[in-house]
């Protein structure tokens, strides 16, 4: 199957950096979007478009953030039942000065007095002394001044003459709703400003009550407000303590229930008090919201606007964030940008409004991105439909597998038209694909393709070898294959003139290169050979690198080799030999006897039908099927000790069987008894006379080992490394050298890799030489 190197899964950074940058037009539109939207903006603060949404947010906090009234505040309502019980409204100043008396023996810290007296009652002086009377007694008495529009402008009418008593304003400041969100902390003609009652209230709790910024606000006619301030309100209507105006006349409240505290005198009866609309309550009387303002400044906790820099930077941020997003972000990640910044900024709007007292409307600030991201996502549509539709005509004229690909103009110039062709094309793209994998599978040698840096695209499944090479310990094929020069340098043996050959193709694409010829690590010889692969300009943007294996050439270019040395030396020897003898037995005075003549020819001719039995067997065992079968290696051991017996009594040499074990090893019998046989008859041939030969069988973690150990000359180091090569006899110097093919050893060394072994040799000159063959275990039914 055609693979690729492994691709990590993208991230939000891969996924950032996959994007591709906008061009210049792109770029444009998307200036010429955020200042749209940045224009919609403004005008929606100036013209206040959202400012419904912004306030009910604001009333929504101060509802659910509720919080306790202050005890030293205290509320003496004249409500539906005194006003039952008592008369109606007006009250005769007589009884208010009563009213005024009780609070005013209780000794509090001062009285307020929500109740207009700007004219004196002429029905009724002594009511008017006694309430004069009943105010100084009091203590500190704040009374309301009432503005009136006059020719002149808006002026105060203060209480009338000889009451004694602070004056203060009693205006709200409600919001263009009608809902009472705030008051000014003073107001009044210019040069002649009242303090609100509240803030008088609160000077005498706390000398210095909490500075609030005094931006002032004047009126065409003059008229100054100065600091709007907006009420954190405690809670709905009836939050703070009420006394009845009725339970205070007729004695019912305790002497000291307004000893030390700000008492406010109101009424709070249906159509005598004035009603006002608030974020927590829509009704709620004039003297309650006196008092939220006054804890209001007692607290500190007043509700103040944010500064403009912050307002305008906080309502541009979300507008710049999504413009950001939607020119470098992914739509999905844009879009996530987009709402996230949203959310954060009505979390934040909420946050600093219930713990910190300021506000600033949040709805304006999303107006730019709810423009811009729509009207953005459409130009992008437009764009992508664009670029559809151009690249569909280019494909429509390409020739070959892709040339019936059926026009846009048949089906229509929708969204969903373009989609149904990109869906007609992708799966001819598909099929020409699979076309191309199967031809890349298809191919007889190794082939990857791989970028000019090396980094493999494709390879296809004849490169698991090379793969298997060069995977490290918990790798997969696939990370092998990550890029060329790490599997030149993991899979070969010697990867210089690879890497060399990689080189050149780089630096000279275009010059024939010859290829070149590597070894794998398992044995296999490999020609490498690259090719470009180019785009329709010419330019080579592909590499295809093939490794063919010509392990079975060069194995049969060695076997001629050596077919042509055994024929033209080793067979041809003994025949001029024998051609030589009969030459001189026609010399009489040379001649040999003929016994010793029939004797060499014996001998030259046993020697050559050696070497042709051993050459024939070399071949066989190397070119033929092996059919396995589990077999005993102790049996194998004894039936070749017993085949040997002749000549090792013939030698005087004892064989020497060492195995009490069960070995069942995979195998073919008749080839290991003769690779054992093999070694036995060296060993018997290279061991003095009365000396032992000892084959033994043991068992190892993996394998079963067979060992022959011989007492003979015994092998120089030097000597080992040539000792499995064809043709090689070490000991033809010797005067007593026992003949040999030279081919033996190297039949036992087929005969083992054949059967998935090895071999090794111990030996030292003069202390004889053992050799072990490992074979791997025979598996049994429950044996892992």
């Amino acid at each position: 199957m055609m693979t690729g190197p492994a691709k990590p899964a993208p991230d939000s950074a891969t996924a950032f950096a996959a994007v591709p940058r906008p061009g210049v037009r792109a770029l444009l539109e998307w200036m010429l979007l955020v200042a749209l939207a940045a224009l919609l903006t403004f005008g929606a603060v100036r013209w206040s478009v959202v400012a419904r949404l912004d306030v009910a947010l604001y009333d929504a906090v101060l509802s659910l953030h509720g919080h306790a009234p202050r005890d030293d505040i205290v509320i003496v309502a004249i409500d539906d039942q005194s006003l039952e019980a008592v008369g109606r409204w007006p009250w005769p100043r007589a009884r208010l000065a009563e009213l005024v008396t009780r609070v005013g023996a209780a000794h509090p810290r001062a009285v307020g007095v929500d109740i207009l007296l700007i004219e004196p009652d002429l029905t009724d002086p002594e009511g008017d002394r006694a309430l004069a009377a009943a105010f100084a007694q009091a203590g500190h008495v704040i009374l309301p001044a009432l503005p009136e529009r006059t020719g002149q402008g808006r002026v105060f009418h203060y209480p009338f003459l000889g009451i004694g008593t602070g004056v203060a304003h009693i205006d709200a400041a409600p919001d263009p709703d009608s809902v009472v969100r705030g008051f000014y902390l003073a107001e009044g003609p210019r040069g002649h400003l009242l303090d609100h009652l509240a803030l008088q209230l609160a000077r005498q709790a706390a000398p210095v009550v909490p500075a609030v910024p005094r931006r002032a606000e004047i009126d065409a006619d003059g008229w100054t407000r100065q600091a709007n301030i907006g009420v954190n309100f405690a809670g709905p209507a009836g939050t703070f303590r009420h006394v009845p105006a009725l339970a205070l006349l007729q004695g019912q409240v305790p002497a000291d229930a307004f000893a030390g505290k700000l008492v406010l005198i109101g009424a709070t009866a249906s159509g005598v008090s004035d009603i006002f609309a608030t974020p927590t309550s829509r009704t709620m009387s004039g003297v309650e919201v006196l008092a939220n303002a006054t804890q209001t400044l007692l607290e500190g906790n007043a509700i103040l606007p944010a500064a403009r820099s912050v307002f305008w930077l906080v309502t541009l941020l979300p507008l710049a964030l999504t413009a950001c997003a939607l020119l470098w972000l992914t739509p999905r990640m844009a879009l996530a940008a987009a709402l996230g910044s949203a959310m954060v900024l009505l979390v934040g709007v909420v946050a600093a409004l219930a713990g910190w007292s300021r506000w600033l409307p949040p709805f304006a600030a999303l107006v730019g991105p709810l423009v811009l991201y729509p009207l953005w996502s459409w130009r992008q549509q437009e764009a992508a439909l664009r670029f559809l539709r151009d690249e569909l005509k280019q494909l429509a004229r390409e020739p070959g597998l892709l040339a019936d690909t059926a026009p846009l103009g048949r089906t229509g110039r929708t969204l969903d038209a373009h989609m149904d062709a990109v869906a007609s094309l992708t799966d001819k793209l598909r099929g020409l694909r699979r076309f191309l994998a199967e031809a890349l599978e298809s191919l007889p040698d190794a082939t990857v393709i791989c970028t000019h840096s090396g980094e493999i695209r494709l390879a296809n499944g004849r490169t698991a070898d090379l793969a298997a090479q060069a995977q490290t310990p918990g790798q997969t094929r696939a990370a092998a294959l990550r890029d060329l020069p790490t599997l030149l340098v993991r899979a070969f043996e010697d990867p210089a003139p690879g890497q060399h050959y990689w080189t050149r193709w780089l630096t000279a694409p275009d010059t024939a290169q010859e290829p070149v010829e590597l070894r794998t690590r398992d044995g296999r010889s490999m020609l490498m050979h690259a090719a470009a692969l180019r785009d329709d300009a010419g330019r080579p943007v592909d590499i295809i690198v093939s490794f063919a294996d010509i392990t079975a050439v060069r194995q049969a270019e060695r076997h001629r080799e050596e077919a042509l040395r055994f024929i033209s030396h080793d067979m041809r020897s003994p025949q001029s030999a024998i051609l030589a003898l009969i030459e001189l037995q026609r010399d009489a005075g040379r001649a040999l006897g003929h016994e010793a003549l029939l004797v060499r020819i014996q001998q030259l001719s046993s020697r050559t039908l050696e070497l042709a039995d051993a050459f024939i067997d070399l071949a066989r065992v190397e070119s033929q099927e092996i059919r396995l079968s589990d077999v005993d290696l102790v049996g194998l051991a004894l039936d070749a000790a017993d085949e040997v017996w002749a000549l090792a009594s013939q030698h005087q040499i004892e064989v020497r069987v060492d195995a009490d074990i069960e070995a069942s090893v995979r195998g073919e019998p008749r080839m290991l008894v003769r690779a054992l046989v093999n070694l036995l008859n060296n060993a018997i041939k290279f061991s003095p006379r009365g000396a032992t030969v000892t084959v033994a069988v043991r068992e190892e973690a993996d394998a079963f080992a067979v060992s022959v150990a011989d007492q003979g000359v015994g092998i120089a180091a030097e000597d080992q490394a040539q000792l499995f090569q064809p043709f090689r006899r070490l000991h033809e110097a010797m005067a007593d050298a026992p003949s040999g093919s030279g081919l033996g050893l190297v039949f036992v060394k087929t005969v083992v890799e054949r059967h998935g072994g090895r071999i090794a040799v111990r030996s030292a000159p003069g202390h004889g030489a053992t050799f072990t063959l490992w074979l791997p275990r025979a598996s049994h039914p429950g044996q892992p």
